[in-house]
């Protein structure tokens, strides 16, 4: 290997790009089913507000059609419009970054043990397992792996 991009516990940092990939398809996923449901509540919205927008024209009958369409379509709906696709950008940009936190949290200690067991599968014995501090509810499992990965080094050598 050219060049070790490994962290202080080990880890090499490769899988932390196809961790991010995976993630983000979830997120993606998320968010469509999301949107979905936005844009099925837009819908209904507007054929709830259509007939009032038709009434509210008749009541400013102008003879200008733009005229009477800026009238209706006035400052405060256009601040609420922008509000409300500032507000699903938001939405959108908040939901990818807790996806991604969440699925590397609960999948880089799993990357770290499939690593682990195919080390051992391969006859690397002298390998141990290595997890995050801040992944305290897998120190039992750790512990285990390294004893198991310990005995097998003294009763097969080292590979």
């Amino acid at each position: 290997m050219a060049s070790d991009t490994r962290k202080e516990n080990g880890r090499r940092l490769g899988p932390l790009i196809k961790e991010f990939f995976l993630a983000t398809r979830f997120g993606i996923q998320l968010i469509a089913a999301t949107l979905v449901f936005l844009a099925t509540a837009g819908v209904f919205a507007y054929l709830m507000f259509s007939e009032q927008y038709v009434q509210i024209q008749e009541i400013f009958k102008v003879v200008d059609v733009g005229l009477q369409h800026e009238l209706v379509m006035n400052d405060i709906v256009r601040r609420n419009m922008v509000g409300l696709g500032l507000s699903i950008v938001a939405y959108i940009v908040v939901m990818i970054v807790l996806i991604v936190r969440s699925h590397h949290q609960h999948t880089g200690p799993l990357v770290a043990v499939t690593k682990f067991v195919q080390s051992m599968t391969n006859g690397y014995y002298s390998a141990r397992l290595n997890l995050r501090k801040k992944d305290v509810h897998l120190k039992d499992l750790e512990k285990a792996l390294n004893a198991m990965a310990e005995e097998l080094e003294k009763r097969h050598g080292k590979a």
